[in-house]
This record gives C-alpha cells, sequence and structure tokens, in this order.
C-alpha cells in the first residue's frame, strides 16, 4: 500500500467522526432556531459552540499533516482517532440537540455544561501538542529542539492563554468572567487556524 493510498484509508475514518461532529453542530443550531419562541437566548453557549466549529474544521483542515505517516498499527490507529473522537463528544454537547415545548434557557444549558467542556477540551488540547511533538520526533527533530520550541513557542502562544480561559471558564461565577474566557478562545483559535496552510509541491497535482 503506498502512502497516499494509506492516507485515504486513515482519512476516511477521521473524516467520518469529523463529519457527524460538525452535522450535530449544525442540526442543533437548526432545532434552536426553529424552536427560537421556546427558547431563552444566552450568546455564550453559541460562541462556545462557533468555537468547537472552527476548531473542527482546523482539525480537518490539518488531517494531511496529522495522517502523514508510512505504516499504521492498531494502537497507532487508535491514537490518531483520540483528537478528532473527543472533538466529536465536544460538538455533541456544545448545544442541546432538542428543544420542548417547555423554554430552553440557554443560561441554564451553559452553567450546566461548561465544567464538562473545559476538561474535554484541556484534553485536546494536551493531546494536540503530543500528536504535533510526535509528527515532530518522526520527522527527526530531536527531544531538545521540541522541548526548546515548548518553552518558547507553545507554552506563552498555546498553552498560557488556553489555561487562563479554561480556567475562567470551570471557576469564575460572573457571566463577565465568562466572556472574557470566550474572547481569549476565540482569538487563540481564529489566531491557529488563519495561521495554517496547505502547500502542493510543483508536479504533485493529478
Amino acid at each position: 500500500m503506498g502512502k497516499a493510498e494509506l492516507f485515504s484509508y486513515l482519512s476516511a475514518f477521521v473524516t467520518i467522526v469529523l463529519a457527524l461532529a460538525l452535522t450535530n453542530i449544525l442540526q442543533s443550531a437548526s432545532v434552536l432556531i426553529q424552536a427560537r419562541r421556546h427558547v431563552r437566548w444566552d450568546a455564550r453557549p453559541i460562541i462556545f459552540a462557533a468555537i468547537v466549529f472552527v476548531a473542527l474544521v482546523s482539525e480537518f483542515f490539518s488531517l494531511w499533516l496529522n495522517l502523514s505517516v508510512t505504516e499504521v498499527t492498531m494502537p497507532r490507529l487508535l491514537w490518531l482517532l483520540t483528537i478528532p473522537s473527543l472533538f466529536a463528544v465536544l460538538a455533541y454537547s456544545a448545544l442541546p440537540s432538542d428543544v420542548s415545548e417547555n423554554a430552553k434557557d440557554l443560561s441554564a444549558f451553559f452553567e450546566g455544561e461548561r465544567r464538562l467542556w473545559v476538561p474535554l477540551f484541556s484534553a485536546i488540547t494536551l493531546l494536540d501538542w503530543l500528536r504535533s511533538a510526535d509528527n515532530a520526533y518522526a520527522s527527526g527533530a530531536t527531544v531538545a529542539q521540541i522541548a526548546r520550541f515548548t518553552a518558547v513557542t507553545v507554552l506563552p502562544l498555546m498553552f498560557l492563554p488556553a489555561g487562563i480561559a479554561f480556567a475562567l471558564l470551570f471557576f469564575a461565577k460572573s457571566k463577565k468572567l465568562h466572556w472574557v474566557a470566550l474572547i481569549i478562545l476565540s482569538v487563540w483559535m481564529l489566531w491557529s487556524t488563519l495561521s495554517s496552510s496547505i502547500t502542493v509541491a510543483p508536479g504533485s497535482g493529478g
């Protein structure tokens, strides 16, 4: 099996998981819109769902890098599916999936779910770094180079803002602090997403 065929094989698994997660967010948003007269609106869970949506698109965007492997074992396949699966769980909890005739209070929903979101998103962030380090090591980077990059770039630009946002989202009771957390997460996610790119080597088109 060639590298392109292996990528197609692996990407099929990951794409299904990510597509289901994206579909659930869109479907939940559709349910809320259709039942809008029975909903007590609060923008916080909607903004969080938008952040998760962008993160899912970013994960899909990075498939080529994350699945660029020359061989795969069952443990390796499970490792590659870990982050997309956690994203799916996060996406399924980001918005209410059904709204009864009774008013659905999005403020109460946010308060009930935010302490679930934080450990899930924290685990995804940590595992994403581990995956990046694994890819770098497999590409020839040394442990010292990875550690230096982590200290200089990952800690201040990834872990620090994410840690502040997650702490506020988990511990704070004030809506204003929740908004601070959501703004930090939005800027962090947009920055990491907009700085991504895919480069096609000359002559590689089919």
